[in-house]
């Protein structure tokens, strides 16, 4: 009993002192976004109001960023430090859980030529943002955990998303028109989930190519909607032909020896994707344009039929 005494007052004592997560406003409070991020603890929220800022970011573990009115109003744009391509990004995470977050941002790439969001031994929730043009679009590596969820990322110029002995949850993002890779995957570690249900379905399309595998473990990328890049034969089981815009352990040829597969069946077409969050609302158009080029593929198959 004389133990555990001082121990039961100490675990008191802490929760009597713990102080209540706070929110901290960007820029009434704090004129920039590091400025908020340094200010905040573990449990705390900034919210960052619409405008442009120009900065750097180090992301403190259990942080959450928000924006205040989503990507459409709030730019992070990159500022130049000189770095290398390598070192180069606009936010990083380096510690922490999913309890860490980034959401809302458009992130615009300005000067630099590196990473828009570049993580490293941590698991944090990116999610709501808007990236485009960078080198690198979102760069894990050594990620066991981390969630990316309903981003958009394009024309981003060595890949979109980098799994680097990383096993993250790709979910109901949008990737296009990313040269060369929209998802590159490498490290034996890695493992990611890039769908995988109805609930999870990512639209990757108009990439030079969807995904590329060089890690030695088999991916599950079900139930996604690749755009009108392929067809039915995707069905097939266990595999069908391999088709260009995924590369992986299917691939002839000595180089992809030892390479996992990617499990691409169960597409989701594009007029029957229905993703459990609205896209950006310059998508509108492309349910109906789906509708109407299945309909021209259908026609084609009966007349050559």
């Amino acid at each position: 009993m004389r133990i555990a005494t001082p121990i039961l007052f100490t675990s008191i004592l802490g929760l009597a002192v713990a102080a209540p997560a706070a929110t901290i406003h960007v820029p009434a409070e704090h004129v920039s976004i590091q400025a908020g991020v340094s200010a905040a603890q573990a449990g705390d929220t900034v919210v960052v109001a619409p405008g442009r800022y120009m900065e750097a970011i180090r992301m403190k573990p259990g942080v959450r960023l928000v924006s205040a009115a989503g990507p459409d109003s709030t730019v992070i744009k990159g500022a130049d430090l000189g770095e290398d391509a390598l070192s180069d990004r606009v936010l990083e995470i380096m510690e922490g859980d999913r309890s860490t977050v980034v959401e809302g941002f458009a992130f615009e790439r300005g000067e630099i030529a590196g990473s828009a969001i570049y993580v490293e031994n941590a698991s944090p929730t990116i999610r709501g943002n808007v990236i485009k043009d960078f080198g690198w679009g979102i760069n894990l590596r050594n990620s066991e955990n981390a969630l990316i969820e309903h981003n958009v990322i394009e024309e981003c110029r060595t890949f979109g998303i980098m799994a680097y002995a990383s096993s993250p949850q790709i979910w109901n993002n949008e990737l296009s028109n990313n040269k060369p890779r929209a998802i590159a995957i490498s490290g034996k570690e890695s493992q990611p989930v890039i769908g995988g249900s109805e609930q999870h379905t990512n639209r990757i399309f108009a990439n030079v190519l969807a995904i590329v595998n060089d890690s030695r473990n088999d991916i599950d990328a079900t139930w996604n909607d690749w755009g009108w890049e392929v067809t039915a034969e995707m069905e097939a089981s266990p595999y069908p032909a391999d088709i260009s815009v995924i590369t992986d352990g299917n691939d002839e040829g000595k180089t992809r020896l030892g390479r996992g597969t990617v499990d691409y069946r169960h597409w989701i077409s594009a007029s029957s994707f229905t993703p459990d969050e609205p896209r950006r609302p310059r998508l509108w158009w492309a349910a109906p344009l789906a509708v109407i080029l299945v309909s021209g593929y259908l026609m084609s198959v009966r007349k050559r039929g």
